[in-house]
């Protein structure tokens, strides 16, 4: 992910394709743990990954696919959490996760961006919300 920026140019440059229909699922701090978001443009918020895309882009119009990891425990290291391994029960719920995060991307190609991030948006609200 952290130079996915050159491929991600070559094949626009190659299919002579437009970053704003380029669509990239990303690790997010920000959101909780399997927490799936669509946005689109934005910052990188200090991912590298985003970061070598913006610089090879040009630009932040591409959609995201947000997929929350959550924040590391106390005096982890940034790096060392989200490449570390999942504990029990986050692994017993990656095949939902990902699950969400593919419904996400079908949902942006049959029916836009703007209904992907109604719909995908509103389920994460309902996910987040305090039981």
């Amino acid at each position: 992910m952290n130079r996915s920026g050159v491929p991600a140019r070559a094949l626009l440059d190659y299919f002579k394709g437009l970053p704003s229909k380029v669509i990239v699922i990303h690790d997010d701090l920000d959101l909780e743990f399997g927490v799936v978001r669509v946005k689109v443009g934005g910052g990188h918020g200090g991912h590298n990954g985003l970061r070598n895309l913006h610089l090879h882009l040009a630009t932040d119009a591409y959609l995201r696919v947000r997929v929350g990891v959550g924040r590391p425990p106390q005096g982890w290291k940034v790096a060392d959490y989200v490449l570390g391994k999942w504990n029990t029960e986050e692994s017993l719920k990656v095949d939902d996760i990902v699950t969400k995060a593919a419904d996400a991307v079908e949902i942006i190609i049959t029916a836009g961006q703007n209904t992907a991030m109604n719909i995908v948006n509103a389920r994460a609200r309902q996910q987040s919300k305090p039981v």
